[in-house]
């Protein structure tokens, strides 16, 4: 249902993106009549509890991955004071808990499979020659049997998660006719899924163009290589509220920061930050020095640039408008004034 006052979407020449999604899932269910039964994926929201917390009677946004909650927001629908998680300890998920997980430790009969970081536990598993079922709390890893009973081939080796598996003769053929029907059956199946993925997508993008229109574009015309992001012709300028003091206007670069953190590049923060000015040498020292969390990398990395320059958020968002990032700075900007940390301007 479309939000009150909203403008009404007109279906546009061509096969609905609806129908076309329904044939689809239609043929899918002839061709894999046996497997019909299967989830198709659940394209529900995420819950309230999900995404918010509650602080008394305010409720709050969760703290992204690998963060936890210093201090609970005071407006409703806003995040509080997010803090990285310190070494040796995680949050896996957006969270309101008020300290991270401890990272847990291998024990001597385990592997390590992979390092615990800040938005994954430490991984392990059992040793070579040994096993533990995944459905039953592993306190000690089990022997693997050394060989199947003389009337019984070996179907499947021992794992660290599973023992050896045996069984006659006829069982290895079912067991090989499976496997081939899966993979035969398997590709065809990620095929379709891909085609239903592509026309979802592209519903959505129709969708986000109407919605983007409801907000201000942050990039001037020209400044994006993609014509079909550019909104709309205006330039948005934000500023600090008149008469606010020297302390609230740390906290609100400080909160800017956070958000650009959250909401901005993660693979392109270097180029991001090269944009901005900031050198390679500094960009390196900000990596050196947090080398265990990407997030606290980057936060390092506006505050040096800060430290360099003076503050002006417009020449953050300006600068991912030439990196062709429209809808990164368009997110950045719709958190910045729903904290109403700042007021704009509109320059035609």
């Amino acid at each position: 249902m479309a939000p009150r006052g909203a403008p009404q979407l007109h279906a546009t020449p061509g096969l609905d993106p609806t129908a076309l999604i329904t044939r689809l899932l239609l043929l899918l269910l002839l061709i894999l009549p046996s497997t019909s039964s299967l989830p198709l994926g659940d394209d529900s929201e995420p819950s309230d509890d999900h995404i918010y917390y509650m602080n008394d009677d305010v409720r709050c946004l969760r703290c992204p991955a690998g963060y936890y909650v210093k201090a609970a927001c005071t407006q409703p629908d806003t995040l509080g004071v997010c803090v990285p998680c310190p070494a040796g300890s995680f949050t896996e998920d957006l969270t309101g808990m008020s300290e991270c997980l401890t990272c847990r430790r291998c024990r001597d009969d385990q592997d390590q499979v992979s390092a615990c970081k800040s938005t994954k536990d430490t991984v392990c598993h059992c040793k070579k020659g040994t096993y533990c079922a995944p459905n039953q709390p592993c306190e000690i890893c089990l022997n693997c049997t050394p060989s199947c009973p003389e009337d019984q081939f070996l179907l499947a080796p021992c794992n660290s998660t599973s023992d050896i598996q045996c069984g006659s003769q006829s069982d290895s053929t079912d067991n090989n006719t499976s496997i081939i029907i899966a993979g035969t059956l398997i590709p065809l199946l990620l095929l379709i899924l891909a085609l239903i993925l592509v026309v979802v997508l592209m519903k959505r993008r129709e969708g986000s163009k109407l919605f983007g229109k409801i907000l201000s574009s942050v990039c001037k015309p020209g400044e994006s290589e993609d014509s079909s992001t550019q909104l709309l012709p205006s330039d948005i300028k934000l500023q600090f509220k008149e008469d606010i003091t020297a302390d609230a206007k740390d906290y609100i670069i400080t909160r800017t920061f956070d958000v650009i953190v959250v909401h901005g590049p993660v693979k392109e923060f270097d180029q991001f930050m090269r944009q901005l000015g900031l050198s390679d040498r500094d960009i390196e020292r900000a990596e050196l020095d947090n080398a265990r969390n990407a997030n606290s990398q980057h936060y390092a990395m506006l505050r040096m640039w800060h430290q360099q320059n003076p503050f002006d958020v417009n020449l953050i968002l300006k600068a991912l408008c030439r990196l062709k990032m429209d809808k990164t700075a368009q997110t950045i900007t719709r958190e910045l004034l729903r904290e109403d940390l700042y007021i704009q301007q509109v320059q035609d």
